[in-house]
């Protein structure tokens, strides 16, 4: 499962050097973070999925708090 996160992030992050607008990407991204144990970088891919489409918050909220429940949304 490792490598397969190691490669949907790659991905992502090609994907994003294009469509940075794109929050469920940012989104996904960041879920693959976590799974990788890369909290830093994954808080950082959810508050931008957020930061795009802040009225969307109740679509990008419930992967970031299962990922960190004890943070809270900026």
């Amino acid at each position: 499962m490792l490598k397969r996160n190691e490669e949907a992030v790659a991905s992502y992050q090609k994907y994003l050097t294009r469509k940075p607008e794109d929050a469920d990407a940012w989104t996904h991204q960041g879920i693959a973070l976590v799974e990788l144990k890369r909290d830093a970088e994954a808080l950082a891919s959810f508050d931008r999925a957020v930061a795009l489409h802040p009225t969307e918050r109740r679509c990008m909220e419930p992967p970031r708090q299962r990922a960190f429940p004890a943070e809270t949304l900026r």
